[in-house]
């Protein structure tokens, strides 16, 4: 992914390209972040919903709980970088 902020050595960032293409890329991420936390919720669920059928030791079972782990790794790096405590839902 090109970059498209500068770190500055006192902290903080500097745009490297127009402020525009900035906020594209930042809304971009921010519906990334949304579309995580959704998929995350769907997993839960669907996971709710195979329990409730008392399926959980089914393969279908084992593979949301294995999804939903990655998602929260995935939402919990995001939180990490935009100074979030992990596992912070929104």
């Amino acid at each position: 992914m090109e970059r498209l902020t500068q770190k500055l050595p006192q902290g903080g960032y500097k745009a490297k390209v127009d402020p525009f293409s900035v906020l594209e890329r930042l809304g971009r991420l921010e519906d990334l972040y949304d579309a995580l936390i959704a998929e995350r919720e769907k997993t839960a669920s669907q996971m709710e919903e195979l329990r409730g059928q008392g399926k959980v030791k089914t393969v279908t079972y084992q593979q949301h709980i294995a999804h939903k782990l990655m998602l929260q790794n995935l939402i919990d790096r995001m939180d990490i970088y935009e100074g979030q405590a992990t596992g912070a839902k929104k």
